[in-house]
């Protein structure tokens, strides 16, 4: 995770602290000390984003510049075998490459500068040209690993529905796809002995992450044409079978569950859960639905619709090596959260430094000593493939 997208996430959570502090009327020195830590961080973000930009200005500068190394300099050849003898990367009397020689040779390429075809013609225009020759590799970075591997899995679960139509909450389908086991959906911070705080910042952080990677990938495969998908509104009926909800089946559900939350004298959904009203709230919302139309509902949740056909899962499905894959997807989610909450400790730590003598509770729970090993054992007893 880089520094930018560091401080956005840390400014997500404490504008969802923020909410929650004020729903429960926490005393006003904690509000104005978490309002003061958004603030900051907003600044921060802010400075990193100027540094990021003068940077990659000053790379450009540098990069465009003839390079005695390998040839190229930026500017227009006349076709692709000139510009790959210009990069040294093939011989003058060499044939004009085709086939696989053409796409080991624009992989060399790309290690060497940013070009591309001119619209019209056989010219290739070079923009960039790199100080040094980057390393040559297989295709698949970090990020496309995660929408290769979890794409395979999506499609082995697209292929047990008999219909090629799968409804499925974030949860479900990190645990399919391997983010996390089959603990992470269940698990309370009493039954693992852990901080109350903690375990909430960890379930928010990974859920947030989570949904990342699940929404990249989806968006690659609807990119591919293999996947229509939506985020919306899914209705649970009697026998357990899934469906989406139309308009009119949303807004019947919406004004029941608004209802009831009143009812109960909540706020917001946050306050029905953190005083465990949940199981009433749902009780009488199915009640009220039920009453309004809606006879076969048990319940609902927000999550992915994702159709197929059979013909692509049959087409997508000899790339399956599904054990393996999921193994590797969890190896790099881990990697990923590692991080991630290192980052989180040592900011919250600097942070304590910086406003010691006010307010030090609230960012107590993540730059204290106890925070690391709770994590772990939290990314070991929840994440980790056993």
């Amino acid at each position: 995770m880089n520094k930018i997208e560091f401080f956005k996430d840390i400014i997500e959570e404490y504008e969802e602290l923020l909410r929650e502090l004020e729903n429960e009327n926490a005393p006003i020195d904690a509000i104005e000390l978490v309002k003061e830590s958004i603030r900051s961080n907003k600044i921060l973000l802010e400075n990193c984003i100027l540094r990021e930009e003068e940077t990659k200005a000053l790379e450009v500068a540098e990069d465009s510049a003839p390079k005695e190394d390998s040839g190229l300099t930026v500017g227009v050849y006349k076709n692709f075998k000139a510009f790959c003898i210009a990069g040294g990367k093939l011989e003058v009397d060499a044939k004009t490459p085709k086939g696989d020689t053409r796409k080991a040779l624009i992989k060399q390429m790309d290690s060497l500068c940013s070009w591309r075809k001119a619209e019209k013609g056989n010219a290739i225009i070079v923009d960039e040209v790199y100080q040094f020759e980057k390393d040559i590799e297989d295709g698949r970075s970090k990020k496309s690993i995660y929408i290769d591997s979890a794409e395979a899995l999506i499609i082995h679960n697209l292929k047990k529905s008999t219909n090629s139509v799968t409804f499925v909450t974030v949860g479900n389908l990190g645990e399919y796809v391997g983010l996390f086991n089959d603990k992470y959906q269940y698990a309370d911070h009493d039954t693992l002995k852990v901080d109350f705080t903690i375990f909430n910042s960890f379930k928010r952080t990974t859920n947030a992450e989570a949904k990342r990677i699940l929404d990249r990938c989806l968006k690659a495969m609807e990119n591919r044409k293999l996947i229509d998908s939506a985020y919306t509104r899914i209705i649970v009926c009697k026998g357990g079978e899934l469906r989406g909800a139309n308009v009119e089946e949303k807004k019947i559900i919406l004004d029941a569950e608004g209802k009831i939350m009143k009812n109960l004298g909540c706020l917001n959904f946050t306050q029905v859960k953190n005083r465990k009203l949940l199981g009433l709230f749902n009780e009488k919302v199915k009640e009220e639905v039920n009453s309004n139309g809606i006879e076969e509902f048990e319940s609902s949740f927000k999550g992915y619709e994702i159709v197929s056909t059979k013909k692509l899962v049959a087409e997508a499905e000899k790339q399956l090596a599904t054990l393996d894959k999921k193994q590797e997807l969890n190896g790099l989610f881990i990697d990923k959260l590692n991080s991630t909450f290192e980052q989180k400790h040592v900011h919250s730590k600097n942070k304590q430094l910086e406003t010691k003598g006010f307010g030090e509770v609230i960012l107590e729970y993540e730059g204290s000593e106890e925070y690391k090993p709770t994590v772990n054992k939290l990314i070991d007893e929840l994440i980790k493939l056993k």
